[in-house]
Protein backbone atom coordinates (compact mmCIF):
# COMPACT_ATOMS: atom_id res chain seq x y z
CA UNK A 1 0.00 0.00 0.00
CA UNK A 2 1.57 3.27 -0.68
CA UNK A 3 2.19 5.43 2.30
CA UNK A 4 -0.30 8.78 2.59
CA UNK A 5 1.13 11.87 3.93
CA UNK A 6 -0.97 15.25 5.41
CA UNK A 7 -1.09 17.08 1.52
CA UNK A 8 -3.68 20.09 2.42
CA UNK A 9 -3.98 21.12 5.96
CA UNK A 10 -6.48 24.28 6.37
CA UNK A 11 -8.15 26.21 8.92
CA UNK A 12 -11.44 28.19 7.74
CA UNK A 13 -13.79 30.07 9.75
CA UNK A 14 -11.91 28.55 12.81
CA UNK A 15 -12.52 24.69 11.63
CA UNK A 16 -9.34 22.48 11.65
CA UNK A 17 -8.70 19.60 8.63
CA UNK A 18 -5.94 17.30 6.89
CA UNK A 19 -6.56 15.66 3.62
CA UNK A 20 -3.93 13.16 3.53
CA UNK A 21 -3.07 11.29 0.40
CA UNK A 22 -0.73 9.53 -2.12
CA UNK A 23 1.96 11.64 -3.75
CA UNK A 24 0.70 10.43 -7.07
CA UNK A 25 -2.65 11.90 -6.53
CA UNK A 26 -1.70 15.24 -4.99
CA UNK A 27 -1.52 16.87 -8.28
CA UNK A 28 -4.63 15.15 -10.21
CA UNK A 29 -6.91 15.65 -7.03
CA UNK A 30 -6.21 19.56 -6.03
CA UNK A 31 -10.14 20.30 -4.34
CA UNK A 32 -11.63 23.60 -4.43
CA UNK A 33 -11.60 24.27 -0.46
CA UNK A 34 -14.13 26.28 1.14
CA UNK A 35 -14.27 29.69 1.14
CA UNK A 36 -11.88 31.71 3.60
CA UNK A 37 -9.39 28.69 3.70
CA UNK A 38 -6.27 29.28 5.08
CA UNK A 39 -2.83 26.85 5.09
CA UNK A 40 -1.95 25.81 8.84
CA UNK A 41 0.82 23.89 10.17
CA UNK A 42 -0.92 22.10 12.91
CA UNK A 43 -1.94 18.39 13.00
CA UNK A 44 -4.21 18.83 15.72
CA UNK A 45 -7.40 18.90 13.13
CA UNK A 46 -10.76 18.88 14.05
CA UNK A 47 -11.15 16.38 10.71
CA UNK A 48 -9.05 14.29 8.93
CA UNK A 49 -9.78 13.14 4.96
CA UNK A 50 -7.64 10.25 3.64
CA UNK A 51 -8.16 9.46 -0.23
CA UNK A 52 -6.62 6.31 -1.15
CA UNK A 53 -5.95 4.45 -4.30
CA UNK A 54 -7.23 0.48 -3.99
CA UNK A 55 -4.86 -2.42 -5.52
CA UNK A 56 -7.37 -4.02 -8.22
CA UNK A 57 -8.61 -7.55 -8.14
CA UNK A 58 -10.41 -9.48 -10.88
CA UNK A 59 -13.20 -7.98 -10.76
CA UNK A 60 -13.97 -5.31 -13.60
CA UNK A 61 -16.84 -3.79 -10.88
CA UNK A 62 -13.91 -2.53 -9.23
CA UNK A 63 -13.73 1.20 -7.63
CA UNK A 64 -10.09 2.17 -7.60
CA UNK A 65 -10.57 5.06 -5.31
CA UNK A 66 -11.18 5.70 -1.48
CA UNK A 67 -12.42 8.41 0.44
CA UNK A 68 -12.49 8.45 4.07
CA UNK A 69 -13.40 10.47 7.09
CA UNK A 70 -11.50 9.83 10.30
CA UNK A 71 -11.49 6.20 9.34
CA UNK A 72 -14.79 5.73 8.00
CA UNK A 73 -15.57 5.09 4.14
CA UNK A 74 -17.67 7.56 2.87
CA UNK A 75 -17.71 7.50 -0.49
CA UNK A 76 -15.45 5.27 -3.92
CA UNK A 77 -15.92 5.93 -7.61
CA UNK A 78 -13.70 4.59 -10.17
CA UNK A 79 -13.60 8.61 -11.07
CA UNK A 80 -11.10 10.90 -9.47
CA UNK A 81 -12.88 13.55 -10.02
CA UNK A 82 -15.72 11.99 -8.70
CA UNK A 83 -14.49 11.46 -5.25
CA UNK A 84 -13.08 15.01 -5.61
CA UNK A 85 -16.73 16.03 -5.43
CA UNK A 86 -17.31 13.87 -2.95
CA UNK A 87 -14.73 15.50 -1.34
CA UNK A 88 -15.75 19.15 -1.65
CA UNK A 89 -19.51 18.71 -0.89
CA UNK A 90 -18.70 17.10 2.39
CA UNK A 91 -15.65 19.81 3.34
CA UNK A 92 -18.17 22.45 3.50
CA UNK A 93 -20.54 20.58 6.05
CA UNK A 94 -17.79 19.31 8.35
CA UNK A 95 -16.42 23.38 8.49
CA UNK A 96 -20.18 24.57 9.33
CA UNK A 97 -19.96 21.93 11.99
CA UNK A 98 -16.87 22.49 13.59
CA UNK A 99 -16.64 26.35 12.69
CA UNK A 100 -15.64 27.91 16.30
CA UNK A 101 -17.30 31.83 16.93
CA UNK A 102 -19.36 31.55 13.55
CA UNK A 103 -23.10 30.07 13.07
CA UNK A 104 -24.08 28.40 9.98
CA UNK A 105 -27.40 28.34 8.70
CA UNK A 106 -28.65 26.70 5.67
CA UNK A 107 -30.09 29.40 3.29
CA UNK A 108 -28.88 31.45 0.54
CA UNK A 109 -27.71 34.93 1.03
CA UNK A 110 -27.30 38.18 -0.67
CA UNK A 111 -26.28 41.65 0.04
CA UNK A 112 -28.41 44.65 -0.94
CA UNK A 113 -27.29 48.06 0.19
CA UNK A 114 -25.59 47.27 3.28
CA UNK A 115 -27.86 44.60 4.65
CA UNK A 116 -28.08 40.74 4.33
CA UNK A 117 -31.22 38.99 2.51
CA UNK A 118 -31.40 35.64 4.09
CA UNK A 119 -33.40 33.10 2.51
CA UNK A 120 -32.93 29.98 5.09
CA UNK A 121 -34.16 26.67 3.62
CA UNK A 122 -32.24 23.17 2.57
CA UNK A 123 -32.09 21.63 -1.13
CA UNK A 124 -34.91 21.65 -3.33
CA UNK A 125 -36.97 24.74 -1.82
CA UNK A 126 -35.88 26.78 -4.56
CA UNK A 127 -33.34 29.02 -2.97
CA UNK A 128 -30.05 28.84 -5.66
CA UNK A 129 -32.85 30.08 -8.02
CA UNK A 130 -33.93 33.20 -5.78
CA UNK A 131 -30.68 33.94 -5.44
CA UNK A 132 -29.37 33.81 -9.11
CA UNK A 133 -32.49 36.34 -9.59
CA UNK A 134 -31.38 38.52 -6.60
CA UNK A 135 -27.74 38.85 -8.26
CA UNK A 136 -29.80 39.99 -11.67
CA UNK A 137 -31.56 42.40 -10.04
CA UNK A 138 -28.24 43.72 -8.62
CA UNK A 139 -27.61 42.37 -5.33
CA UNK A 140 -24.29 40.93 -4.73
CA UNK A 141 -23.39 37.02 -4.08
CA UNK A 142 -22.80 35.91 -0.72
CA UNK A 143 -23.90 32.32 -0.94
CA UNK A 144 -26.30 29.66 -1.98
CA UNK A 145 -25.71 27.28 0.87
CA UNK A 146 -24.81 28.72 4.32
CA UNK A 147 -25.30 32.12 6.15
CA UNK A 148 -22.40 32.72 8.42
CA UNK A 149 -23.58 34.63 11.12
CA UNK A 150 -20.58 35.86 13.76
CA UNK A 151 -21.76 35.95 17.26
CA UNK A 152 -22.42 39.55 17.03
CA UNK A 153 -25.76 38.43 14.04
CA UNK A 154 -23.54 39.76 11.07
CA UNK A 155 -23.74 37.68 8.01
CA UNK A 156 -20.48 36.72 6.17
CA UNK A 157 -19.95 36.08 2.95
CA UNK A 158 -19.87 32.27 2.16
CA UNK A 159 -19.20 32.45 -1.83
CA UNK A 160 -19.08 28.82 -3.62
CA UNK A 161 -20.02 28.34 -6.78
CA UNK A 162 -23.99 28.19 -6.94
CA UNK A 163 -25.36 24.84 -8.02
CA UNK A 164 -28.81 25.13 -10.20
CA UNK A 165 -30.95 21.99 -10.72
CA UNK A 166 -32.08 21.50 -14.12
CA UNK A 167 -34.52 19.09 -15.09
CA UNK A 168 -33.40 15.71 -16.77
CA UNK A 169 -29.52 16.77 -16.59
CA UNK A 170 -26.70 17.53 -14.05
CA UNK A 171 -26.57 20.95 -12.25
CA UNK A 172 -25.11 23.82 -13.45
CA UNK A 173 -22.59 25.45 -11.68
CA UNK A 174 -22.49 29.25 -11.46
CA UNK A 175 -18.66 30.25 -10.52
CA UNK A 176 -18.82 32.46 -7.35
CA UNK A 177 -16.67 35.36 -9.35
CA UNK A 178 -19.17 35.28 -12.20
CA UNK A 179 -21.68 36.38 -9.80
CA UNK A 180 -19.38 38.91 -8.17
CA UNK A 181 -19.20 36.78 -5.20
CA UNK A 182 -15.64 38.15 -3.25
CA UNK A 183 -13.96 35.74 -0.40
CA UNK A 184 -13.41 39.12 1.63
CA UNK A 185 -16.59 40.82 1.02
CA UNK A 186 -17.43 42.73 4.48
CA UNK A 187 -19.61 41.49 6.94
CA UNK A 188 -23.10 43.21 6.76
CA UNK A 189 -26.02 43.24 9.42
CA UNK A 190 -29.33 41.01 8.38
CA UNK A 191 -31.88 42.91 7.22
CA UNK A 192 -34.49 40.85 5.86
CA UNK A 193 -35.52 37.29 6.41
CA UNK A 194 -37.49 35.51 3.39
CA UNK A 195 -39.35 32.35 4.14
CA UNK A 196 -40.25 31.31 1.01
CA UNK A 197 -40.74 27.93 -1.35
CA UNK A 198 -41.70 27.54 -5.38
CA UNK A 199 -45.09 26.53 -6.15
CA UNK A 200 -45.68 26.55 -9.59
CA UNK A 201 -48.58 29.45 -10.42
CA UNK A 202 -48.46 30.99 -6.97
CA UNK A 203 -49.05 34.63 -6.72
CA UNK A 204 -46.40 36.34 -4.45
CA UNK A 205 -48.62 37.51 -1.62
CA UNK A 206 -46.06 37.74 1.93
CA UNK A 207 -47.11 38.04 5.30
CA UNK A 208 -44.92 39.95 7.44
CA UNK A 209 -43.74 37.59 10.39
CA UNK A 210 -42.47 38.32 13.77
CA UNK A 211 -38.93 38.21 15.06
CA UNK A 212 -39.73 35.06 16.26
CA UNK A 213 -40.94 33.04 13.74
CA UNK A 214 -37.47 34.18 11.75
CA UNK A 215 -35.60 32.90 14.53
CA UNK A 216 -37.33 29.62 14.72
CA UNK A 217 -37.17 29.36 10.86
CA UNK A 218 -33.74 29.92 11.24
CA UNK A 219 -32.90 27.71 13.99
CA UNK A 220 -34.52 24.65 11.83
CA UNK A 221 -31.96 25.39 9.35
CA UNK A 222 -28.66 25.93 11.72
CA UNK A 223 -26.11 22.84 11.39
CA UNK A 224 -25.34 22.76 14.80
CA UNK A 225 -28.95 23.18 16.34
CA UNK A 226 -28.71 19.84 18.39
CA UNK A 227 -25.20 19.89 19.44
CA UNK A 228 -24.90 24.08 20.44
CA UNK A 229 -28.49 25.08 20.60
CA UNK A 230 -27.83 27.93 23.72
CA UNK A 231 -24.85 29.43 21.06
CA UNK A 232 -27.29 29.45 18.11
CA UNK A 233 -30.53 31.23 19.27
CA UNK A 234 -27.94 34.35 21.27
CA UNK A 235 -26.62 34.94 17.52
CA UNK A 236 -29.84 34.47 15.81
CA UNK A 237 -31.73 37.37 18.28
CA UNK A 238 -28.93 39.50 17.84
CA UNK A 239 -29.20 38.83 14.20
CA UNK A 240 -32.53 39.39 13.47
CA UNK A 241 -32.63 42.59 15.74
CA UNK A 242 -34.22 45.42 13.66
CA UNK A 243 -35.14 43.17 10.76
CA UNK A 244 -38.04 42.63 8.51
CA UNK A 245 -38.94 38.96 7.62
CA UNK A 246 -41.84 37.97 4.53
CA UNK A 247 -43.26 34.67 4.29
CA UNK A 248 -45.13 33.08 1.10
CA UNK A 249 -45.23 30.65 -1.56
CA UNK A 250 -43.67 32.04 -5.02
CA UNK A 251 -43.64 31.42 -8.55
CA UNK A 252 -40.81 32.16 -10.82
CA UNK A 253 -37.95 34.08 -9.12
CA UNK A 254 -37.37 36.62 -11.34
CA UNK A 255 -41.04 37.89 -10.87
CA UNK A 256 -39.92 38.43 -6.88
CA UNK A 257 -36.29 39.58 -6.09
CA UNK A 258 -36.98 43.23 -7.09
CA UNK A 259 -39.92 43.20 -4.68
CA UNK A 260 -37.88 41.59 -1.80
CA UNK A 261 -35.22 44.29 -2.69
CA UNK A 262 -37.63 47.02 -2.51
CA UNK A 263 -38.99 45.44 1.06
CA UNK A 264 -35.61 46.55 2.87
CA UNK A 265 -34.92 50.18 4.77
CA UNK A 266 -33.06 52.63 3.16
CA UNK A 267 -30.45 52.13 5.83
CA UNK A 268 -28.99 49.39 7.95
CA UNK A 269 -30.84 48.91 11.21
CA UNK A 270 -28.98 49.61 14.28
CA UNK A 271 -27.86 46.36 16.26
Amino acid sequence: MTPLHTAIAFEAFGARIGIRMAESLASDLSPRLPPRARPITTEDYDTVYSIKGIPPPSSSDHTPYQLTRDGVVIGSSRSLPDVRGELESDMDFQVALFARDFLFVHAGVVQWKGQAVVVPGRTETGKSSLVLALVHAGAEYFSDEYAVLDRDGRVHAYPKPLSQRRKGGPPRLHPSEALGGRQEAPAVPMGLTVITRFRDGAAWNPQRISKARAVIAMFDNTVVARTRPEFALSVLAKAVTGTEGLEGDRGEASEVASDLLAALRQEPASP
